[in-house]
Formats: structure tokens, C-alpha cells, sequence
């Protein structure tokens, strides 16, 4: 045992002397690249995830394009939520234990939207137009839940009152969102704030016209989930939303905006045939897109990989999602 350590260190001379001799004459080896795997979970069937999918991966090609010096590498590795809260929980598990993510994106925290700025316009066009009540039309989700505690606070400061809250299961179909309207109809309601996904949002506009809830004297304001994916929709969607009102964040004008959608234009057709629909520039390219930028030179700056970013759990069956960090 005693001779082991120089016999070893010996030996690692020689490895060393050889590979500098086989080296002599040769470019100097290229340093890899750090892989640092992140998780993604989407509902890669609906149109948010669809595009998100997309401009993700974009996104970190451009990223790297003009940031080859970067030590590190993002990886991305996607799972399907299915749009299942439960699903999208178990994905993320999965990826945390299996893959040992060292960061999570999810496009409802993922762009988790600025409610207080949207629920301001709301406010600002109900003022506008003096409306004295006003109802709220949503669905029954996580998502359609979470703007209405600030628009009632909202609409309370302007005396505004909201008489009835329509709230729409996501499964309804045609027959069920009808029954609806007509309760609707009955109370004489003028205005509505309608707050789905594009999906649902999709079904209701179609039918507000048979029940004759579009015609003069009637309004209707969409929030920006719904108006930033618009363009998407078929022709008859379209057509029965003629002057809906519709809430979007203003992007200034800027090169990079510029640059963006001039690399969206070349990789249209290729985004069309993945998404399988009309995909179109659109609110949430741009997040997912922006969200690579900003995650990958987190990464790289604070030194992720040695760092305490995220905490091994020491137990085989649960995982610290607080140790994790969550885009």
C-alpha cells in the first residue's frame, strides 16, 4: 500500500508527457461547452404551447449565434402537460428527479401576465365609454380565475358594478355556452369582459350573434390572452367578432423587434408545418423568445452550475420544488 501513491503519480507523469507529445504540432483542444438541462412543460397542443415550442428553440439558436464565447449551453427538455394541471405537475417532477433540471419554464407562470397593467386598461376603457355595470365572462380555470380578484377591485374603485359573474366550465360545448348567453340576455346585460383561452373564446364568439347579443347597444371587450392570439382563427370566428374590443401590450418600435420579425418571416413555413395551423407573430413568440435570452445569461453570469441554484434533495421519493428555479 505504501508504494501506491508514487507508483501512481509516476504513471500520471508518463499519461501526461504522452498526450503532450501526441499533441505537439496540433491546434490547442477546444474547451466544451457546460450542458445545463432546463425544463419545459407545455400544452403543446394548444396554440400558446404550439408557438412557444417553437420560438424556444429559436430562440436559444439565436441566443448562441451571438454569444458563441459563452461557457455554457442551454438545453431544453420539453415534456406535454396536456393542459392538465395535475400532468403538468407530474412533468415537472419527472424532470426535476430524472433529468435534474436546473431551471423550469411553463408559459402560465412562464408569462405569468402583468395583470395589474391590463386589468388598468380595462378600467380606463370602461371609464371612457361610461359604463356603469359591467359583467365578467370566464372560465372555470386556473387562468380564468386569476384576473378576476383584480378587476373587481379595480372596477369597485369607479363605482363600476358587476352584477353577475358568468363563469364556463372549459368543457362546455356549443349547447351549454348558449344556455349561458341566454341567462345573460334575460338579466339585459350590455357589457361583457370576456377572460378564456383562445380555444374556449373561439366556441362562445360564434354564438352571441343567434341569440342577438351583438347588436347595437351590446359591447364586448376581450382580455390579451384571447386578443393575442387572434390571428390564428378561422374566418368565421373572425367574422363574428366585429367590434369586439380587444386588450394587447403596446411593443415600441425597435431593431431588435425588427430583427425578430424578419427571422419569424424565414422560419414561417417551417412553424406552420409543426404547429399544423396558421401561426402567426404573435405576443407569446416574442415571451418565449425573450425568455431564452434572459435565462441563458443568468445562467452563464451567476455561474449556475457551481452554484447552490438548485438544491439535491437527499431523498428518493420528494423533490424541493423551492430549491428549483422557475421561469
Amino acid at each position: 500500500m505504501a508504494n501506491q501513491k508514487p507508483l501512481l503519480s509516476k504513471f500520471l507523469s508518463i499519461l501526461l508527457l504522452s498526450l503532450s507529445l501526441s499533441l505537439w504540432g496540433h491546434p490547442p483542444l477546444v474547451m466544451t461547452k457546460e450542458v445545463i438541462p432546463i425544463g419545459v412543460v407545455l400544452d403543446l397542443k394548444s396554440p400558446v404551447g404550439s408557438v412557444a415550442e417553437s420560438y424556444l428553440s429559436m430562440g436559444l439558436s439565436d441566443f448562441y449565434a451571438v454569444n458563441d464565447n459563452y461557457s455554457t449551453r442551454l438545453s431544453l427538455l420539453i415534456k406535454d402537460s396536456g393542459n392538465d394541471i395535475i400532468a403538468a405537475a407530474s412533468a415537472t417532477l419527472d424532470l426535476i428527479k430524472n433529468e435534474e433540471v436546473q431551471a423550469s419554464i411553463g408559459l402560465k407562470g412562464q408569462h405569468k401576465q402583468d395583470e395589474s397593467a391590463q386589468v388598468k386598461a380595462i378600467v380606463d376603457i370602461v371609464k371612457a365609454f361610461g359604463w356603469g355595470e359591467i359583467v365578467p365572462i370566464y372560465e372555470d380555470t386556473e387562468y380564468g380565475n386569476g384576473l378576476i380578484p383584480y378587476l373587481m377591485d379595480a372596477l369597485q374603485e369607479i363605482d363600476t358594478r358587476v352584477p353577475y359573474r358568468s363563469v364556463i366550465p372549459a368543457s362546455s360545448n356549443n349547447t351549454e355556452i348558449s344556455e349561458e348567453l341566454n341567462k345573460l340576455k334575460a338579466n339585459r346585460t350590455r357589457v361583457f369582459l370576456v377572460h378564456m383561452t383562445a380555444s374556449l373564446g373561439s366556441k362562445l364568439f360564434v354564438l352571441p350573434k343567434n341569440v342577438e347579443m351583438m347588436s347595437e347597444g351590446h359591447a364586448w371587450i376581450i382580455t390579451q390572452g384571447f386578443s393575442s392570439l387572434l390571428d390564428p382563427m378561422g374566418s368565421k370566428v373572425m367574422d363574428s367578432m366585429q367590434g369586439v374590443v380587444g386588450i394587447r401590450p403596446y411593443l415600441p418600435p425597435s431593431n431588435r423587434l425588427e430583427d425578430f420579425e424578419r427571422k419569424w418571416k424565414r422560419n414561417l413555413t417551417s412553424i406552420k408545418t409543426k404547429t399544423k395551423s396558421t401561426t402567426s407573430f404573435n405576443l407569446f413568440a416574442l415571451w418565449a423568445y425573450d425568455t431564452d435570452w434572459a435565462l441563458a445569461m443568468v445562467v452563464e453570469k451567476a455561474g449556475i452550475v457551481h452554484s447552490s441554484f438548485l438544491k439535491k434533495n437527499d431523498s428518493d421519493s420528494n423533490v424541493d420544488l423551492e430549491a428549483l428555479g422557475i421561469f
